[in-house]
C-alpha cells in the first residue's frame, strides 16, 4: 500500500517555502508595494485552503501499488525513443554549435516531435509514485531525472524540469523523518539547481566573461521587475558581500515577480470573466499544427505583460471566467470516479506551485497530463480502496 499520509505535509512545505522566498522580494529586494503585499496574502490563503482540502481527500485514500512488466517495457520503449531520436541530436547539436543554436532549434517546428515524445514519456516517469518500490522503480526515475537535467544542460529547458523535481518531491520524500543524510541529498539538490540556473541562463544569453558582470546588470536592466521597485541598495550591499548571491538574487525574482505582474493584470483586466479558452486552444494547436497566432494575440492583450509569470489565476480568469464557478460541482462530480485521486494528485502540484504560474500550462503541458490520466486509468485505478483512514 501506498503511504499517502505525507503527501500535504510535503506541499504545504514546497508552498510556503515559495510564499516566504515571494514575500522576502516584495518587502527586501522590492520597495514594499502594500497593494502587492496584501495581494500576496490573499492568494497565499486561498492556496492554503485548497492545499489542506486536497490534501485532506489523499490522506483518506487508500491505494495499492502496482507492479506490471508491460508498463516496464513501454517505459524502456518510450524512453529509448526519447533518446536516441529526440534528446542525443539535440545535445549532438548543443555540443557542436552551442546552445543558443539549440534554442533557435528547440523552439522551431522540430519542437512538435520533441513535445509529442515529452507528452508520452513524462507522464509515465509521474505513475511511478504509484510504482511498488523495487529495484526497477527507482531506475526508471533515475532515468527521468536523467533526461530532466539534460534538458536543463542541453536545451536550457527549466520549466518540465522544475515541475518533475517538485513533483518527486512531494510524493517520494517523507521530510518528516529529517536524518543527515537527507539534509545532506536536499542541500546538494538545491545547490544544483542554483547553479543548473547560473549557467544556464549566463550561457544561453551567449554571455562569455566573468559572471559578477553579467549578473549585476541583469537584475537591474531585467523586464521581470517592471512591474515593482527594486531596493537598489539591499541588492548592491547584498552583492558587494560575493557576487555568487546574484544568481539567487536573480532566481528570486524570477520565482517571485508573478504577484506584481498578476496585480497588473488585476487592474487591466475588463473582459467581464467571459472565457476565451485561450491558453486552451492554444496548447491544442501547438500539437495538432494550427494556427496558434489568434489564441496568442488574444493571451497577449489580455496578459499585458504576456511571457512572465502572473500566478495561476491569470490564465484560469482569462480562459474560464465565470466558469470558474462551476469546478466545485465537477469537483464533487468526480469524487465517485476512480479518477478522483489521479485528480487531486495533479491538484495538489498544481497549487503548491500556484503562486509561481498556472504549472498545467507552464511545466508540463495538458498533453501530459491527458497522458498521465491515461496511464492511471490502465495500471492504478483497479488499485483504488475505500477511503477509510481518519
Amino acid at each position: 500500500m501506498i503511504d499517502s499520509t505525507f503527501f500535504k505535509k510535503n506541499a504545504i512545505f514546497i508552498y510556503t517555502i515559495i510564499g516566504l522566498i515571494q514575500l522576502f522580494y516584495l518587502t527586501v529586494l522590492c520597495v514594499p508595494n502594500y497593494a502587492h503585499i496584501v495581494l500576496f496574502f490573499s492568494l497565499f490563503a486561498i492556496g492554503f485552503v485548497i492545499l489542506e482540502k486536497v490534501g485532506a481527500v489523499i490522506f483518506t485514500s487508500q491505494i495499492n501499488s502496482f507492479q506490471s512488466k508491460i508498463f516496464i517495457c513501454i517505459f524502456i520503449a518510450v524512453f529509448t525513443s526519447i533518446i536516441v531520436s529526440s534528446r542525443l541530436p539535440i545535445i549532438n547539436n548543443t555540443i557542436k554549435f552551442g546552445l543558443s543554436n539549440t534554442r533557435g532549434y528547440f523552439l522551431s517546428d522540430a519542437y512538435s516531435y520533441f513535445s509529442i515524445i515529452n507528452a508520452m514519456f513524462f507522464p509515465l516517469g509521474m505513475l511511478l509514485i504509484f510504482y511498488k518500490n523495487c529495484i526497477e522503480k527507482y531506475v526508471m526515475i533515475a532515468s527521468v531525472i536523467v533526461v530532466c537535467l539534460a534538458d536543463i544542460i542541453f536545451i536550457g529547458a527549466r520549466n518540465s524540469s522544475f515541475f518533475m523535481f517538485v513533483y518527486y518531491f512531494i510524493f517520494l520524500v517523507d521530510i518528516r523523518y529529517f536524518n543527515k543524510t537527507k539534509i545532506v541529498i536536499i542541500f546538494a539538490c538545491v545547490l544544483s539547481i542554483i547553479l543548473l540556473f547560473e549557467a544556464s541562463t549566463r550561457i544561453r544569453s551567449g554571455f562569455v566573461g566573468d559572471p559578477s558582470e553579467y549578473w549585476l546588470p541583469k537584475i537591474f536592466y531585467s523586464n521581470i521587475s517592471d512591474s515593482s521597485y527594486l531596493n537598489v541598495n539591499a541588492i548592491i550591499w547584498l552583492s558587494e558581500l560575493t557576487w555568487m548571491l546574484l544568481p539567487i538574487i536573480y532566481l528570486i525574482m524570477y520565482i517571485s515577480h508573478s504577484i506584481a505582474d498578476f496585480y497588473v493584470f488585476l487592474i487591466n483586466y475588463n473582459s467581464y470573466l467571459v472565457p476565451t479558452f485561450a491558453h486552451l486552444l492554444d496548447q491544442l494547436a501547438l500539437y495538432t499544427g494550427q494556427d496558434r497566432s489568434i489564441n496568442q494575440d488574444i493571451i497577449s492583450v489580455m496578459r499585458v505583460r504576456s511571457g512572465y509569470y502572473q500566478t495561476a489565476y491569470a490564465s484560469i480568469i482569462i480562459d474560464y471566467g465565470f466558469i470558474i464557478f462551476i469546478f466545485p460541482l465537477i469537483y464533487i462530480i468526480l469524487k465517485k470516479s476512480n479518477m478522483y485521486y489521479a485528480v487531486n494528485v495533479l491538484l495538489l502540484v498544481f497549487t503548491s506551485l500556484s503562486l509561481i504560474e498556472n504549472y498545467f500550462y507552464q511545466g508540463l503541458k495538458p498533453l501530459h497530463f491527458f497522458y498521465f490520466l491515461v496511464y492511471y486509468w490502465i495500471f492504478v485505478r483497479k488499485n483504488i480502496m475505500a477511503m477509510t483512514r481518519r
